[in-house]
């Protein structure tokens, strides 16, 4: 029974049942329907628009577009067009359809370009317009006129993973698609589906206007449909509307759950069942919403080109998790590349046959190409079905990633994302690599306050997926690129995610990350790399990795494990875990070497992200008899460190404690020959001798005079003007800190400058990183160096040896005597990779002690 029969039974049988329920005014009977059905008939006659011709329809969403849509193809060809569609798109589709007549609004919706033979209105119609071009050119097939194979309707597919195409429908297609729904989801007269998607594509057809018009049910249209934002208005529809069903895909869903009914204990609604497709719907998310409508969530799998192939029933029999539901035995099967039935189980191309199935796309010349291979449409989907005949679908043929011969299925990634708690969504895809050809990056949206970060999330694939399918990189984003139907769209993803703005590449920040930073320059020959590039995608693959990592052992002194290697993918994060795996990470003083019958030196760790492992270079160079004692940086990650004084006091505690007497031996590098010298400082007032400090690259904007007596005079105003202590210490921090940086120069501040600027794309590992960075700025900012009897020594690196803030001079009068020493290298490889001559002069130096 096809769609004009079908309404004109339903207006005979029950003429005055509802079949659209606007949200504004009265709703539109069954006979009313009928009669609108015959009133476009002599519309379409009067132009000369019969059953061959095909008329675009151009109307904005809501009760006039599926009135519009019902009353054309029951006597033309309907084609619905998206109003929003570029003019110049849609000049070029009216030709390659031939389109013979277009119904619309005439005004911005109607393309002036566009040449019609004549023009004509209808009151019944509310204002629409016909604008008729020369519909005598089409032949006018007599043979098909009155039969099912008579085309009914033409629509785009919705194009995500290729260009969209032009499915033609037949009235055999229509009724079938109608009478499959029926039949699965027992829908009744008394059914109501509420319209919430583009009735331009096929989804929305399907489910939401065909399926209840062959029921003989009613179809409800909310106000504003096409203005809507996020679903925020369902609870109300559901309640003013009062459907029994709804039909849309997963992100309408989960907008529902996050942005209208969030924190709700329940809704009014007259619900019996929720469906869905077009695009997997998460566990959880089927979850929450069955929980909160108290009502099955189903999911369908079908297609533009022939309706729905397999669907869930209400009825839990034909439901099973990670299944979209039973099939049609004979109309779907699963094949392989040679066209083989595949086994139960087994992974394969789905392919489908049946009546549902169009008679082909309409290309460039309006002819109809057919989809059809020895009677079989291959869908392009991949999937398996089970022993008890559930269909389950592992993702698009087109979106399989070859990742260096292993095949990977981006849905199997997505769902394994949508697993953890903190994900709202997840879309996996292929990134370019240089040795594997492919290799798999993910985005995620994070659901709203949540803080987990890509490696966190890698180890927790880690548990869910084989090796080799954990994404090497995730971004996290802060919405996911889809088509105008909801799909994911994981081309434009790929698109945004390397063509769009990233950290840009800065110098490395600690001396561990340096080293790595270096060894993966020299791995993957490329000398441009930097801390936040990813090793991966960058040309590193498994065997490089495990080069790396043996490497890296050697150079640190220590162990690291397979799983730290594969959370952290940028230099900045495996620095990060380095550390925070590191057992004597949290140790303040840390013997490198207890042997020894020489005095001891004792070195202050400046580098607050590195954890000092370049320390063994220093200590292999100093030699077997001179003992060597290193104190770590107090960590700045989660609460600010005490001012310099009370750290320097801290380590000379701990000194005394481990036994070291004086005369002390002390040395520093950055912030470390601050504290050095503070030391010192203080064990001299405490009577303790200190016989040397020395000073690697420290900063020295704090030991000029100008920079002293500003410091002063600002302390002096803050004692006048505030009484409160604590408040004080502030406002005096705030005023030091500003000027300190003012002070700085711009070659100092521009990889924090750079960060700064770039906030929105840094990781976790970069913001932990600038507030550890910021916290110490403010407390050396604070400090004001004294002075001490001891020889100071100040190695000036040659990169620092052009920049005022490290100059030696200002050092002058600080210790007894003052000495400069040149040595090669910048801040952070005068200490690592260019250590020699640093160390071999130093240790010259320590010959006298």
């Amino acid at each position: 029974m096809f769609l004009p029969v079908a309404l004109r039974q339903h207006a005979e049988s029950r003429p005055n049942a509802p079949a659209f329920v606007p949200a504004v005014g009265p709703a539109v009977s069954y006979v009313e329907l009928a009669q609108r059905v015959d009133s476009m008939a002599r519309w379409l006659d009067r132009a000369g628009i019969h059953r061959h011709h095909r008329v675009a329809i151009v109307l904005p969403a809501g009760n006039d577009l599926a009135m519009a849509i019902t009353t054309v193809l029951c006597n033309a060809v309907a084609v619905p067009l998206d109003p929003a569609m570029p003019r110049a798109e849609f000049l070029e589709l009216l030709d390659a359809l031939r389109i013979d007549a277009i119904l619309t609004i005439w005004g911005d919706l109607a393309p002036a370009q566009w040449s019609a033979r004549s023009t004509c209105e209808d009151s019944a119609f509310g204002g629409q317009s016909l604008h008729v071009r020369d519909a005598g050119s089409r032949l006018d097939d007599g043979a098909q006129r009155d039969t099912g194979e008579a085309l009914a309707l033409i629509v785009r597919t919705s194009g995500t993973t290729a260009m969209p195409k032009l499915v033609a429908a037949t009235h055999e297609n229509i009724a079938e698609w109608g009478d499959q729904m029926r039949r699965r989801l027992v829908l009744t007269p008394d059914d109501r589906s509420i319209c919430v998607s583009p009735l331009h594509y096929s989804q929305a057809l399907q489910t939401a206007l065909i399926a209840p018009l062959f029921s003989g049910g009613s179809v409800a249209f909310p106000p504003r449909l096409d203005q809507r934002d996020d679903a925020a208005d369902t609870p109300r529809w559901l309640d003013e509307l009062r459907p029994t069903w709804l039909s849309t895909g997963p992100t309408f869903l989960l907008n529902l759950l996050e942005r209208s009914v969030a924190g709700r204990d329940e809704l009014q609604h007259s619900l019996r069942f929720i469906q869905t497709g077009g695009s997997p719907l998460r566990e959880r998310t089927r979850d929450q919403l069955e929980k909160l409508f108290k009502v099955p969530v189903l999911e369908a799998y079908g297609m533009s080109e022939g309706g729905q192939a397999a669907a869930e029933g209400w009825d839990p029999a034909h439901r099973k998790p990670a299944s979209v539901g039973r099939y049609d035995p004979g109309r779907l099967a699963i094949v392989d590349d040679h066209g083989l039935e595949l086994m139960a189980g087994t992974v394969g191309n789905i392919i489908v046959r049946g009546p549902a199935l169009s008679p082909g796309y309409v290309v460039a010349d309006g002819s109809l190409q057919p989809l059809l291979d020895q009677g079989w449409f291959k869908t392009g989907d991949l999937g398996f079905i089970s022993e008890d005949g559930f269909l389950s679908l592992t993702g698009r043929r087109k979106e399989i990633i070859n990742r260096g011969g292993e095949k990977i299925a981006p849905l199997e990634i997505d769902r394994a994302l949508g697993r953890h708690p903190d994900v709202q969504e997840a879309a996996a895809f292929a990134v370019p690599h240089a040795r594997l050809g492919e290799d798999v990056a993910a985005a995620v949206v994070l659901r709203t306050g949540a803080r987990v970060s890509p490696s966190e999330l890698r180890g927790f694939l880690r548990g869910q997926l084989a090796p080799f399918k954990v994404p090497h990189r995730i971004h996290l984003v802060k919405h996911l690129a889809k088509g105008s139907t909801g799909k994911i769209d994981r081309p434009m993803i790929a698109r945004q995610v390397l063509d769009g703005k990233t950290l840009p590449s800065i110098a490395p920040g600690s001396t561990l990350e340096l080293e790595i930073v270096q060894l993966w320059r020299r791995l993957l020959q490329q000398d441009s790399l930097g801390p936040g590039d990813d090793f991966f995608a960058s040309g590193g693959d498994s065997l490089l990795a495990v080069q790396m990592r043996e490497e890296l052992e050697a150079i640190l002194g220590l162990k690291i494990s397979d799983t730290l290697m594969l959370d952290a993918s940028t230099a900045r994060e495996l620095a990060e875990a380095i550390v925070a795996s590191d057992p004597a990470a949290d140790t303040f003083l840390v013997p490198l070497r207890q042997s020894g019958s020489r005095q001891p030196l004792i070195f202050v760790d400046g580098d607050i992200n590195g954890g000092g492992y370049y320390m063994r270079r220093i200590a292999d160079q100093l030699g077997e008899d001179r003992p060597l004692w290193m104190l770590r940086p107090f960590d700045a990650t989660d609460t600010p460190p005490p001012p310099i004084e009370v750290m320097a006091g801290h380590y000379l505690r701990l000194m005394r404690e481990a036994g070291l007497r004086p005369p002390y031996l002390l040395g520093g590098h950055c912030n470390g020959a601050l504290l050095a010298l503070e030391v010192a400082r203080q064990a001299q007032a405490a009577g303790e001798q200190t016989s040397l400090v020395v000073m690697i690259d420290p900063i020295s904007l704090n030991a000029r005079l100008t920079f002293r007596l500003v410091a002063r005079a600002i302390s002096a105003v803050m004692r006048l003007a505030v009484r409160l202590p604590e408040r004080r210490r502030e406002l005096y921090e705030r005023a030091m800190t500003s000027l300190w940086n003012s002070t700085r120069t711009p070659l100092h501040q521009q990889s924090r400058n750079l960060r700064t600027l770039w906030d929105g794309t840094a990781n976790a590992a970069e913001r932990a990183f600038d507030r550890r960075m910021n916290a110490y700025f403010t407390a050396m900012a604070c400090h004001l160096p004294g002075k001490v009897h001891a020889r100071l020594v100040c190695f000036i690196p040659e990169e620092s040896r052009r920049r005022r803030l490290y100059a030696h001079h200002p050092w002058t009068g600080h210790g007894l005597p003052v000495e400069s020493i040149h040595v090669p290298g910048g801040h952070l490889t005068c200490v690592t990779t260019e250590v020699r001559p640093l160390a071999t002069k130093l240790r010259e130096i320590l010959e006298a002690y």
